[in-house]
């Protein structure tokens, strides 16, 4: 007998690959990040130059950047993307801190991060559930790509 497991189409699953860099720690930084949906297609990708910050802040940055944009009407113009609460995110990341910190495994003991980790957290009422995994920076190429372009003043846009 053969099994199917039908997809769950009550949700809306999108996979973000979040990436933020400093060349200095501290030193100019950026972050970036692209939104894909089931199938890989790239629905989004923003960066963003934050000036002066630490690796882990722009890591954080690039998190809360795609938390509160894609909480945002912005997303999809706002149109035919079902209530954000049916919502379940994947997010990405190539910083083992960050992703441990966020799933909870790791303490945050600096202010500043944890100031960062709240309103992540608060972002994250926004969906139906938000989860994060450590990747290996080769998996993470788009993004990374993004960064390096906002860090080198190339982005096309803002």
């Amino acid at each position: 007998m053969n099994y199917c497991r039908l997809e769950d189409t009550r949700f809306m699953y999108l996979t973000v690959f979040c990436d933020g860099a400093a060349r200095g720690n501290p030193g100019p930084a950026a972050w970036a990040f692209v939104v894909k949906d089931q199938n890989g297609k790239i629905l989004l990708q923003k960066a963003a130059f934050l000036g002066r910050a630490t690796n882990n802040e722009a890591e954080y940055q690039a998190v809360i950047g795609a938390l509160e944009f894609l909480s945002s009407d912005q997303f999809f113009g706002g149109e035919g993307t079902g209530s954000k609460k049916e919502w379940k995110l994947d997010l990405r990341l190539d910083s083992q801190l960050v992703v441990e910190q966020l799933s909870g495994r790791f303490k945050v003991k600096d202010q500043r991060m944890r100031d960062y980790l709240f309103q992540a957290r608060t972002l994250e009422n926004n969906f139906y559930s938000v989860s994060y995994h450590w990747i290996k920076r080769d998996e993470n190429k788009e993004a990374d790509l993004l960064v390096n372009e906002a860090l080198d003043g190339n982005l096309k846009w803002s």
